[in-house]
């Protein structure tokens, strides 16, 4: 595994703090995920006081750090404007699972027919507001490499509908400086590589309205599924 790759195994909660907690110097932004109990769970980590905005309500889960294996499938929404770059497409932390991209195009199938646009069901599992992002592309990658990514319960964003706990993935496939300094541009000039390429393979690439037939036809989490069920067996 190269260095920049193997950065994820490295990282800390504190790490993904601003993205995935939405912290920033004024104090808590809108979305990002919920950290969790502090008291309540056996197993809490001291980090969890840092990132408690007081106006969350009570979760039972917490957010946590877990390595996936090789051969995961993630999904993510992206701006219209990644169209033509796979890579653009997968340069932001946000992704949801497998079973996650299932259920909105379940969804999206009951609610708008086989063509639907699968964007309008994805923003609010989400919670992403417009201006943050269209949703009009999505990218499906692959693990190639084990990696340690972040799972946590998203916040409610006012003003959109749809889900209040729905699993939200934070991947940093874009890393801000070859030292990783989220406290600011120690090195300009390279800043905000994209390094998913190390780990992730491209799966598919396309827009929100075209995703519901490939995904569908692809039968990802059915096979994933068959595939478990057989390893099972043979053990």
């Amino acid at each position: 595994m190269t260095a920049d790759a193997d950065l994820l195994n490295q990282l800390t909660v504190d790490d993904y703090a601003r993205i995935a907690f939405s912290i920033s110097p004024e104090g808590f932004g809108e979305g990002g995920v919920y950290s969790g109990p502090l008291e309540s769970a056996p197993d809490a980590k001291p980090w969890h006081g840092n990132y408690l905005n007081p106006d969350d309500r009570e979760v039972a889960a917490r957010a946590r750090l877990l390595s996936v294996p090789v051969g995961k499938v993630f999904v993510r929404w992206a701006r219209s404007d990644t169209m033509n770059s796979w890579t653009n497409a997968a340069g932001g932390a946000w992704w949801v699972t497998d079973n996650m991209a299932n259920r909105i195009v379940g969804q999206t199938v009951q609610r708008f027919g086989k063509r639907g646009d699968t964007s309008i069901v994805a923003r609010e599992h989400a919670q992403v507001k417009h201006s943050w992002s269209d949703m009009g592309t999505v990218v499906v990658c692959r693990t190639t490499r084990p990696i340690k990514v972040l799972f946590g319960v998203g916040r409610p964003v006012p003003g959109l509908e749809g889900e209040r706990d729905a699993l939200q993935v934070v991947i940093l496939t874009t890393v801000a400086s070859p030292k990783n300094s989220f406290k600011g541009p120690r090195d300009p000039e390279n800043r905000y590589r994209f390094i998913g390429d190390q780990f992730f393979t491209k799966l598919w690439h396309g827009s929100s309205s075209a995703f519901t037939d490939w995904w569908e036809g692809s039968q990802i989490v059915d096979r994933r599924r068959v595939a478990q069920r057989i390893a099972q067996r043979g053990r």
